[in-house]
């Protein structure tokens, strides 16, 4: 039968039941988005400093979240938020430079660590952030990095420690990892207010 479809319409078809069969969780997963992005005034409010990694890294976080691919919206946060607040660490240093004010040069290649930490030095994250980055990175690092499933931070393992499945163990850590996301990016220091 789909032989005799042009290629398009199976294409569609296919897209179309991938679609149905989780439609409202999908939605479920768009509301803290909708609300982060009607919170910047539907994104015109939102000033994502880090260029294009930044930028590309938010939009496909975003639409990852969204359609449940779960180990991307891990790596992705974590990406997005390290060029993010990177970069915010390296506008800092440059009006502290332009207001003669004392500060530290910010490396062409700075680890998240040292972001996190320069970042908690001038105020724009809490100790609580502090740690939830640290543990983002660590979920990003378990992903990104093999480990065989004797290692405790393999999602594998982490099922059978935590009796539950690694499917559910991985929606749980993009959760995780979009709270982080939207609670970075609603600070102060993202938000700006457009012209009219």
């Amino acid at each position: 039968m789909f032989e005799t479809l042009p290629p398009e319409t199976v294409a569609l078809r296919i897209l179309l039941r991938d679609l149905e069969g989780d439609l409202e969780e999908r939605v479920e997963r768009l509301r803290p988005i909708m609300a982060l992005e009607f919170d910047f005034g539907g994104g015109q409010g939102l000033m994502l400093p880090g260029g294009t990694p930044a930028q590309a890294a938010y939009l496909e976080t975003r639409q990852a979240f969204v359609v449940g691919n779960f180990v991307s919206v891990v790596l992705l946060s974590q990406c997005l938020l390290e060029n993010v607040l990177a970069a915010h660490v390296g506008i800092e240093a440059l009006s502290a430079e332009i207001h003669r004010r004392e500060f530290v040069a910010p490396t062409e290649k700075p680890t998240f660590r040292r972001t996190i930490e320069a970042c908690t030095a001038i105020g724009l994250i809490n100790e609580d952030d502090e740690h939830d980055l640290l543990r983002l990175a660590k979920l990003r690092n378990a992903l990104s990095h093999f480990r065989t499933v004797d290692h405790a931070s393999h999602i594998d393992r982490r099922a059978m420690t935590e009796l539950r499945s690694g499917p559910s163990i991985l929606a749980d850590d993009a959760r995780f990892a979009i709270s982080v996301f939207v609670r970075i990016l609603a600070k102060p220091a993202f938000r700006f207010k457009p012209d009219p």
